[in-house]
């Protein structure tokens, strides 16, 4: 954990396309939210303490999503709310919709 934030960003290599995903976890809340469905579960879930308050995807290609269905089945609460953000996937169990350049607090 860095010493000036509330967050850490675990970056993972490999899976699909030996591409990556990232996990962000916030500290003060608890709360984590998966970038990017490019690595199998089984290679994430020791990073992840809880369902996620989202799961990003980056953008539609293919390496970016190959694990998305694995992910979702994975933690059934997210409500599947998808939101198009010029090209930014936003899946999440917060029930709310995302504007351009928003901030969203963990």
């Amino acid at each position: 954990m860095n010493p000036e934030t509330n967050f850490s960003i675990k970056c993972l290599k490999g899976g699909f396309d030996n591409n990556l995903s990232y996990v962000i976890s916030c500290s003060h809340t608890g709360n984590q939210v998966l970038v990017d469905a490019s690595i199998e579960l089984t290679k994430i879930y020791r990073y992840v303490h809880q369902s996620p308050a989202a799961i990003l995807i980056t953008h539609s290609h293919k390496d970016h999503l190959y694990y998305l269905q694995e992910y979702t089945e994975a933690y059934p609460k997210n409500e599947k709310q998808t939101d198009m953000i010029n090209d930014f996937r936003i899946i999440t169990n917060i029930g709310t919709s995302f504007k351009l350049e928003e901030i969203i607090t963990i």
